[in-house]
């Protein structure tokens, strides 16, 4: 009898932390979780647009706005909502426990921009 562990225990994978790690991978998805836990957990769309599109010129200047929110509108809040972290209503954006959790777990902070 071999007291090594078997190969088939040692391969076993949380697919609820490799869904959480695919969904933070994302920068602009980040920056959307960092702002709502700024702002008590809440925001609406606009204002949350808004709050990453002013994030990410200092890295990608050439982003408009309006590409920001498309792509927070079918891409990045829709994979949020899907993994729990945050839920909408027909008025705003709201952090779940499982997004808070996350956030306390995590080190997912964003470096404040410099003011010009």
């Amino acid at each position: 009898m071999s007291t090594e562990p078997s190969r088939e225990s040692s391969t076993v994978v949380d697919r609820s932390t490799d869904s959480l790690f695919d969904v933070l991978a994302d920068a602009r998805r980040r920056h959307a979780l960092a702002y709502l836990r700024e702002n008590e957990g809440e925001a609406s769309f606009d204002e949350l647009a808004d709050a990453v599109a002013a994030r990410e010129r200092a890295e990608r200047p050439a982003d408009a706005s309006e590409n920001v929110a498309l792509s927070l509108h079918h891409r990045h809040l829709p994979k949020l909502e899907r993994a729990g972290l945050t839920e909408r209503t027909a008025d705003l954006i709201s952090l779940t426990e499982r997004g808070e959790s996350a956030l306390e777990t995590l080190p997912i902070t964003v470096v404040p921009q410099a003011t010009n």
